[in-house]
């Protein structure tokens, strides 16, 4: 198991964090603040306690090799050609050990890990391999079966360039195909002797015209053949793989450090690192002949600020903790829940459907945090993924509980909204189809019927499936009617709340508007059937 390295000189004071990443500090602030009842001019840094804090971490790469092999085949010209079996054995031992002493390899390893988005930063018992390190050798040995010639006897043949015709097995003759070696056939009535073989039964063999033999189809008659085991090149190729594996260690000494700190940077340092936030100074000390040579330490010289930062509010303070060179705020008190107190009020009481329920919401959305939740509920997003999106816009000042509240608000408010337009749009959608439905049992129907009667369906089946498809099409009439109404309601009381593009493609949700369609139609449908029926 890697140690902690530890390091015996007194530490240095800690400096505060830089003007910059105060006043980055404060931008984040006056962002998360901004038109949510208070504004960004009276936001202000009233004390930093945040410090610029330093300490050493140590990487590893340990190097392992992975061999690879196989022999084709044919004379391949791939890879580094070796000449005798012993110098090959001798390059695959060599490869690793220069890998690992050699300091422009030594090098390249480092560069590699270096590339990575972590810088190998936090990386704990990971592995891959390295492939500008690959190495591939080949050795060209004599085929031992060919004796280096390519060829070989015949295996079908045995070198005799013949072989048995199959045709005749060899007898020369077959069987008279004319009359089946009867040697007579029945010709108008009278049995005559073959004219063919002349009522011998027998005639000579066409495949190998009597001889017994035909030309080795194997080797085409030149009894040799391409050798199996080479190919025809005379040569097999062993070819052989090294790759090196580089295996990464990471540990640093978490004495003197904050406890939340070492939890952030051991679960997000990745993320840490590719947004700027750590300061990450490298050192490779060059390998020492008293040294292990497949390890190849690394030295990270970390700089990161954080701590405490309390702003001023307007009348209020909020003591936040920010970590990093962008002044990111991670932890703070609900200031965010105090200065929108006024419009929270407002958001229950639309959700409530109390009074003027647009009006209500129009005036919470006055707060762009409720402004943003109402939007986002509107977009009819599952809840999980409307959180996540909040959260991502307002991750300190409020909790996730109260952003959740936020939306399911919203949400019952924009089902006030489009309640009664709703029911107006079911109610018209319903005599339209009722309408429709009518003229299609009165005077479509039957003519549908008489139209399907040419096709291998019964009659009676055929017009039950066109009433379904009717009953359907009732539901898409009466859902497309209500939608209709509830979403001219819903984007006249959201106005100006979101821009042109985004307002378009707020739908208000269906709920039960499917099932009441659905059920309307049905009975539409039914009763106008069962009509017909007793008529």
């Amino acid at each position: 198991m890697l140690k902690p390295p530890t390091f015996h000189e007194a530490p240095p004071p800690l400096p505060t964090i830089d003007a910059t990443v105060q006043a980055r500090a404060l931008e984040k602030m006056k962002a998360l603040v901004k038109g949510n009842g208070l504004k960004a001019e009276k936001v202000s840094i009233d004390q930093v306690a945040a410090q610029l804090l330093s300490f050493k971490a140590e990487g590893f790469i340990r190097l392992a090799t992975e061999y690879s092999s196989r022999s084709l085949p044919g004379k391949i010209e791939k890879g580094e050609a070796i000449g005798s079996p012993e110098a090959f054995e001798a390059a695959l031992r060599q490869f690793p050990v220069q890998a690992q002493r050699d300091p422009g390899k030594r090098d390249t390893i480092v560069k590699t890990i270096m590339a990575r988005p972590d810088k190998g930063y936090g990386a704990k018992d990971q592995s891959f391999k390295l492939d500008a390190l690959a190495k591939e050798y080949v050795s060209h040995e004599a085929c031992a079966t060919c004796t280096q010639t390519g060829q070989m006897t015949c295996p079908k043949c045995g070198g005799q360039k013949m072989t048995v015709c199959q045709t005749c097995h060899g007898r020369q003759h077959i069987l008279c195909p004319n009359c089946r070696g009867n040697g007579t056939v029945n010709q108008s009535g009278k049995v005559m002797p073959c004219a063919r073989c002349r009522g011998r039964r027998r005639v000579q063999c066409s495949s190998c015209h009597g001889n017994g033999q035909i030309k080795c189809k194997g080797c085409n008659g030149a009894g040799k053949a391409a050798c199996t085991s080479c190919k025809g090149s005379g040569f097999i190729s062993h070819m052989a793989k090294v790759e090196m594996i580089a295996h990464l260690h990471f540990n640093y000494d978490r004495q003197g450090l904050p406890i939340e700190l070492t939890k952030l940077l051991d679960a997000f340092s990745l993320r840490y690192i590719e947004k700027g936030d750590i300061d990450l100074g490298i050192e490779t000390p060059e390998w020492q002949e008293n040294e292990p040579p497949e390890n190849i330490p690394i030295i990270y010289n970390v700089r990161v600020p954080y701590g405490e930062v309390t702003f001023n509010l307007g009348k209020r303070k909020a003591t936040c903790i920010i970590l990093g060179w962008n002044g990111e705020i991670i932890k703070g008190p609900e200031f965010l829940d105090d200065i929108t107190k006024k419009g929270q009020g407002l958001l229950a009481k639309a959700a409530s459907g109390q009074g003027n329920v647009g009006a209500s919401l129009r005036d919470a959305a006055k707060y762009r945090i409720l402004r943003e939740a109402t939007i986002i509920a509107a977009s009819q997003l599952p809840t999980r993924k409307a959180l996540s999106k909040l959260l991502q816009k307002y991750p300190v000042g409020i909790s996730s509980d109260k952003l959740l509240r936020f939306i399911m608000q919203a949400g019952q408010a924009m089902q006030a909204i489009t309640h009664k337009p709703r029911l107006i749009g079911l109610g018209l959608g319903t005599i339209t189809f009722a309408a429709i439905a009518s003229l299609y049992f009165m005077l479509m129907r039957a003519e549908i019927a008489k139209h399907l009667a040419a096709l291998p369906i019964d009659p009676a089946l055929s017009s039950i499936l066109c009433d379904v498809v009717l009953c359907l099409l009732g539901t898409f009439v009466i859902v497309m009617s209500s939608q209709i109404f509830a979403g001219k309601a819903l984007r006249q009381s959201l106005a100006g709340l979101a821009s042109p593009a985004t307002m378009k493609k707020i739908l208000p949700k269906m709920g039960w508007t499917l099932w009441a369609a659905f059920a309307l139609s049905l009975l539409i449908t039914a009763g106008l059937f069962l009509g017909l029926i007793q008529d």
